[in-house]
This record gives C-alpha cells, sequence and structure tokens, in this order.
C-alpha cells in the first residue's frame, strides 16, 4: 500500500485547522501521518491542540515554525519534511480544507499511474458550487490577470481531466518527482507559490484533476479585503492594515510571465496594461493611495529584477505596526 502524509499549513485558525484534522483522521482510506505546520499562531493553536488531544495522536506531526513564513513557506517546510520521511504521496492543503471521508479513496484509483506526477481533488464551496479557480490551464501566451485558465464545469462529469495548475488545496503529490522538482519556494511568502510549483510537476508528468474527490473549501478572504464602491461598481480590496501583503502577488507573477511567457514582447504590452489597470483601481477606490501604488510598483520592480528577498515588505510591515496600522 501507497503510504500517504497530509500537509497541513495553518496560521490564526484552529477551529478551521480542528475540523480539517477531524475531516483527515475520518477518512476512509488511510493516511500514515499529518504533518501540521503551524506558521507561528498567535491565536494559542499549540495550546488548543494540546488540551483537545491532537497533540496525543501518534498520527499527527505538530511543526510550531519560529516565524510565520507565509502559505508558501509552510508548504515548502512540510514538503521537505514529508519528503525526508519517505512518504509515497504528500496531500497538500490548507487549514479550511475539508476533505470529504471518502475524498482519498477517490484518488487511490490513479496511484499505479507510472506517467502522473500530481492529482488533485475537486474544490467546493460550503454550498456545493465548484471554486473553478483552483484547477486550470495555463496559457503561456496570455498572462495577465491570470496565469491559468479555470477548467470549464462541464468537464467535473469526466472521470479524470488532464491540468496544468492546482492550488495546494487538496493537492497529492507523487514525490519520487521531487528530486527532480524540488521544494515549493519558501521565498514566494504568499501568492502563485502553487502555480510555480504546479508548472515544475508538470515538466515531469501529468496533472490529474479527479472531479469525484471533494474537498469542501471555506475560504475566508474577508478578513484581508473590503468592498469598495465607486460609480456604482464594487470592488475588494486589501485592508489599510495588511498593504504590505499586496507586494506579494504582483511580484511573484511578474516573475513568473517573465521566465515563462511564451512571446517576451507579448509579455510586456500585457505588463503595462495590467500595470494601468491596478494602478486605476488604486486611484480610483483605495485610501493610502501613495503606499499602495508605492508597494504595487516594488513588487512589479522586484518581479522583473527577480529579487525574493523579501525586505522592502516587511520593513512595510513594521513601519505599519509602529504606526499602530
Amino acid at each position: 500500500m501507497e503510504t500517504i502524509a497530509a500537509v497541513v499549513v495553518t496560521f490564526n485558525r484552529k477551529h478551521l485547522l480542528r475540523d480539517c484534522l477531524d475531516a483527515l483522521l475520518g477518512q476512509t482510506y488511510p493516511i500514515h501521518s499529518i504533518i501540521v505546520i503551524d506558521n507561528a499562531s498567535s491565536d494559542g493553536t499549540s495550546r488548543f491542540l494540546q488540551e483537545n488531544n491532537y497533540l496525543q495522536n501518534p498520527l499527527i506531526d505538530y511543526i510550531r515554525l519560529d516565524e510565520n513564513t507565509g502559505g508558501a513557506g509552510g508548504f515548502a517546510h512540510g514538503v521537505k519534511t514529508g519528503y525526508e520521511k519517505g512518504f509515497d504521496w504528500l496531500w497538500l492543503m490548507d487549514d479550511d480544507a475539508l476533505p470529504m471521508k471518502d475524498a482519498l479513496l477517490k484518488l487511490a484509483p490513479y496511484f499505479g499511474m507510472t506517467d502522473v506526477a500530481a492529482l488533485a481533488s475537486r474544490v467546493q464551496g460550503a454550498s456545493g458550487e465548484i471554486q473553478t479557480t483552483h484547477r486550470g490551464r495555463i496559457f503561456y501566451k496570455k498572462y495577465f490577470e491570470f496565469l491559468q485558465t479555470p477548467v470549464p464545469e462541464q468537464c467535473y462529469n469526466s472521470g479524470f481531466v488532464d491540468i496544468d495548475m492546482a492550488s495546494f488545496v487538496g493537492l497529492l503529490i507523487k514525490t519520487d518527482v521531487i528530486p527532480r522538482v524540488g521544494f515549493p519556494r519558501e521565498d514566494f511568502f504568499l501568492h502563485h507559490d502553487d502555480v510555480d510549483y504546479s508548472i515544475r510537476l508538470r515538466s515531469r508528468g501529468r496533472m490529474l484533476l479527479i472531479p469525484e474527490s471533494v474537498i469542501v473549501h471555506r475560504d475566508e478572504h474577508s478578513k484581508l479585503e473590503n468592498m469598495r464602491r465607486r460609480f456604482g461598481r464594487a470592488s475588494p480590496r486589501i485592508a489599510q492594515s495588511s498593504i504590505w501583503l499586496s507586494y506579494f502577488s504582483p511580484r511573484n507573477l511578474v516573475y513568473l510571465g517573465k521566465r515563462h511567457c511564451a512571446s517576451p514582447w507579448r509579455f510586456y504590452v500585457q505588463l503595462l496594461m495590467f500595470v494601468w489597470r491596478k494602478t486605476a483601481g488604486i486611484l480610483i477606490y483605495d485610501n493610502q493611495k501613495k503606499a499602495r501604488l508605492a508597494c504595487f510598483l516594488r513588487g512589479i520592480a522586484d518581479g522583473l529584477r527577480g529579487d525574493f528577498r523579501n525586505q522592502y515588505p516587511f520593513q512595510l510591515r513594521m513601519r505599519g505596526k509602529t504606526h499602530g496600522l
């Protein structure tokens, strides 16, 4: 039997984590380990797990990091841990994922396919709607705003679908490809680290969407986003206290676009249009326009340079704490 470890990344969402762990422990196909990467939570996650007897469970391998390394850093640590422990497959998910009890069982028939690098479950919301943006195909001629085109809903009626990209919400990775593709990039910190890793996985094998395997995703974007209305139109905006987080998406997106886009001139034309649209959105909808625009443009510049030191956003975060933001 194939050995499987789940890798769950958590940060300050202990009750969601509890539900995720319960769903993993209740799988009808055996999981051999659940590696929990705690990104230095400050809500008492460790104590909560101890008091509710999760840490006494031999299947749960709880690792608390000294600092918040972002989703990218959490998955990098988790994949490294699972690989070093010798598991055959690693099942990646955030703490807001709730796999149905037969989700892993539905993936099992595909374990023997030698040309497969990864398997992906269907991601749906709590009310049953398919969250199509989590699974897609990548077209290297079109990079902005999205790297991938979502898999159409009608394809979810198939037994399996070949895809190019999957988010880290229920992505099952075959570990024998890791020596050739490496680990997720910790320095991405947040956003598009899953796209980067998907591109590498696809270079070494097929990635299959298995629609019968279902994960319920209880996303909580509202913590970072505010809806702002102008001229009768609403747009989700990053909260003022989280401006520093708006650096990572453009930085990582531009880096991937420059590296993988099929045509350099097409990339730069699309980049100019992307910058224009995002700048207009900041000027129309946001407060703190100067700070937001500076953060966005710095992300663009660092993406073009391939600068992943992350000094600028963390300095911005510290200045925000100093000023009580």
